[in-house]
């Protein structure tokens, strides 16, 4: 696992500077903020073959999804599937710099990259206190789970972190995709008791394309403690069913 600091833009600079862990103090009034909106987007990479980028679109699609995360105007963001070039566009993005804290500003991409071929990346109006980024399993296609480390006004430490987890559908996928969340949700707990929670509780959020292809997957985010806020947040109090979430709308992105 490894410990790195946020960084946000500094406009006389006019460059990303690094923010030095712990340098946030004072912490987060929670109770000022009139609404804590969090947003999870995969944003779909550009580093496919050209017979796939003829299909995506990417020169086109990217501006467009600057300007939807614009638009989303969230106050934690987690993005999936970010490349080099995709987070080059996000920081040269007025209203990224003015607002948001953000955890990579490497965009060489690549092996050496943090980002790897395309990986997680938060973006926060609320200050990081530290960055952590580990691998949930020793899988070869594990991307990193990137976690922002937050604190309170009263001391109380919260993480809210991106994963991206194993694809497609076959139970060998589905038992790696469970290991992956049950030891994410784990070091992410983890951190925030090592940062301290005055509260006793361990407050995560983990957020990101989790790809539960199952119904029966739904099970995992109960197997570990955690609340589904989909499901909370997008279902009919008369029926009691929910609304259906994609990866992948082929009906609204055809």
């Amino acid at each position: 696992m490894s410990l790195d600091c946020a960084y946000k833009f500094d406009a006389t600079a006019n460059e990303w500077r690094p923010v030095p862990a712990g340098s946030t103090a004072g912490g987060v009034d929670v109770s000022a903020l009139p609404s804590l909106r969090l947003a999870t987007f995969n944003v779909l990479a550009d580093c496919f073959p050209p017979a796939v980028e003829v299909m995506i679109s990417s020169e086109q699609r990217i501006p467009a999804l600057v300007k939807a995360i614009e638009d989303n105007d969230g106050t934690v963001v987690g993005l999936n599937e970010v490349t080099g070039n995709i987070l080059g566009h996000l920081l040269a993005s007025p209203f990224i710099r003015a607002n948001y804290f953000v955890s990579e500003i490497d965009t060489t991409g690549g092996k050496k990259s943090k980002l790897g071929k395309h990986g997680c990346v938060l973006l926060s109006k609320l200050p990081m206190e530290c960055v952590y980024s580990f691998r949930s399993t020793d899988h070869p296609l594990c991307r990193r789970v990137v976690t922002g480390l937050f604190r309170t006004e009263d001391g109380t430490a919260f993480a809210i972190a991106a994963q991206h987890t194993q694809a497609y559908q076959t139970e060998d996928n589905f038992q790696i995709r469970r290991q992956q969340i049950r030891s994410a949700v784990a070091t992410i707990k983890a951190v925030v008791r090592e940062h301290g929670s005055l509260s006793g509780a361990e407050p995560v959020v983990l957020m990101g394309d989790l790809n539960l292809h199952y119904i029966c997957e739904d099970s995992l985010i109960l197997e570990n403690g955690m609340c589904d806020a989909w499901a909370e947040t997008r279902h009919d109090p008369t029926t009691g069913a929910i609304e259906d979430g994609f990866t992948y709308d082929s009906k609204t992105n055809g």
